[in-house]
């Protein structure tokens, strides 16, 4: 069957010049912002040498933004007043523009925030960003003209293929760079890392309405008001009432006792820390959940997650309670034990959140060749599948690199997964109800 292409609406375009519009006066704000921090000492703004990678002298730079402006501003007046020529080369150009402009200054960001060098080049995180928005504004505009000059069809399932490539890495990236924002204001407490969280959760939420994977996956009033439950009291309050009192636990050992832990190696940067937290860390977790899925008395409590028929971000929490505390055991507590700094700790928990965001959502997301490495979406959403040769395998939470070792990993990239969820058919779907259910032998009868 033939790709159905719709027409340029005057709706679409006008959608396409409001991004332009949008992203001209954010540029505007990067120029205002580095003008007044640099002509006036304001507390409000970052201080100038933030705003500056020191590449050019800041009168040469400024003369450079303001053509750049400039340019920008002329293109969105003769868009809005339909005088632009669209030009089918011009807009391929700007697009191959924007795309290799994007991926040097998003892996600018991720060096910088990273820590993997001391060049000072790479560790201004704002000019990256403001760079990251140019090269947005050049891709939108390159795909207007390219799709207006292409006998003025317009293939909205073409931006939706871009926006499945590229939400997950830029969601990813920018959960970090808020968190390097906030972290010297806010010290390293979960506090930054909350707001990354919060950030992941509302990308996420609203992609899952933009490029949904399935429409029939969009849950119902029942099904958020049960994950809604499990997401707040399992997901977030258990693990932190854990942490708390395994913090205090620690702290009064090492005070009574005399007992310092000092095995965790704080000396190496941070973004190895962190890859060495998800890598042991998943190690861990990949053999409890596999004996969850080959072991009964466990299965029965790992269930609970197995029940659900649709996935979408919220029923990422999902467990049962006892199960989430062994995960708090094996996947938490020994970095906690060992001395890992709150830091280190909370950038772990940033890529555990927005990865298991993704990893549970409705969200269209293509990974490429990152589905060997990372446990994202397109693999997790097999681990649910109704069949139960399908759904044992693809057991890594953050990574997938386990499996793949271990041999349980799954791709059939030829098809998609059918039903979800468990054979047991009266398997109740009540909160309560499945907190009990691993206690009765009734509710594990195909």
């Amino acid at each position: 069957m033939s790709e159905s292409v719709e027409p340029t609406s005057h709706r679409q375009l006008k959608s396409c010049e409001l991004w332009l519009t949008l992203l001209t006066i954010l540029f505007s704000l990067r120029i205002l912002g580095q003008l007044l921090s640099f002509l006036f000492d304001l507390s409000f703004l970052p201080r100038f040498q933030s705003w500056d990678s020191q590449t050019f002298s800041y009168s040469v730079l400024l003369t450079f933004q303001f053509l750049i402006l400039g340019t920008m501003i002329w293109v969105v007046v003769k868009l809005k007043k339909n005088d632009w020529q669209f030009n089918y080369s011009v807009g391929k150009f700007s697009i191959i523009i924007g795309s290799s402009y994007g991926t040097l200054m998003a892996c600018r960001l991720f060096i910088g925030l990273a820590k993997l060098t001391s060049i000072e080049w790479f560790n201004k995180p704002i000019p990256a960003f403001f760079h990251l928005v140019l090269a947005s504004w050049l891709l939108i505009f390159g795909y207007v003209n390219v799709a207006k000059a292409s006998n003025t069809e317009f293939r909205i399932s073409d931006l939706k293929l871009l926006l499945s490539w590229i939400v997950y890495p830029c969601s990813i990236v920018s959960g970090y760079y808020i968190y390097a924002e906030l972290l010297p204001l806010l010290g390293p407490t979960f506090s930054a890392y909350l707001v990354a969280m919060i950030f992941g959760l509302i990308v996420v939420t609203a992609f899952e309405l933009i490029i949904p994977y399935k429409q029939e996956w969009f849950p119902t009033k029942a099904d958020i008001k049960t994950d809604l439950i499990y997401m707040v009291v399992v997901q977030v309050l258990l693990p932190y009432f854990l942490s708390l009192v395994s913090l205090i636990g620690i702290e009064w050992v090492c005070r009574t006792k005399n007992f310092q832990v000092a095995i965790w190696p704080r000396e190496l940067p941070l973004l190895l820390q962190v890859v060495l937290i998800i890598l042991a860390a998943d190690f861990f977790r990949y053999w409890l959940h596999r004996t969850a899925h080959t072991w009964r008395p466990l299965w029965r409590f790992h269930a609970v997650h197995h029940s659900v028929e649709k996935l979408y971000w919220l029923n990422v929490g999902r467990f049962h309670p006892f199960e989430k505390t062994l995960q708090f055991l094996f996947e938490s507590f020994p970095f906690i034990l060992l001395g890992a700094s709150q830091e280190v700790l909370s950038a772990y928990f940033i890529f555990y959140a927005i990865n298991g965001f993704f990893q549970h959502s409705n969200v269209d997301v293509r990974l490429g060749w990152l589905n060997y490495i990372i446990s994202g979406p397109e693999l997790h959403r097999w681990h649910h599948s109704r069949e139960i040769h399908e759904s044992n395998s693809n057991y890594g939470n953050n990574v997938i690199i386990w499996d793949i070792l271990f041999g349980s990993f799954l791709f059939p990239r030829e098809r998609s997964v059918d039903y979800l969820g468990l054979q047991y058919k009266s398997f109740p779907s009540g909160v309560l109800d499945q907190i009990k259910a691993p206690f009765f032998d009734e509710y594990y009868q195909r």
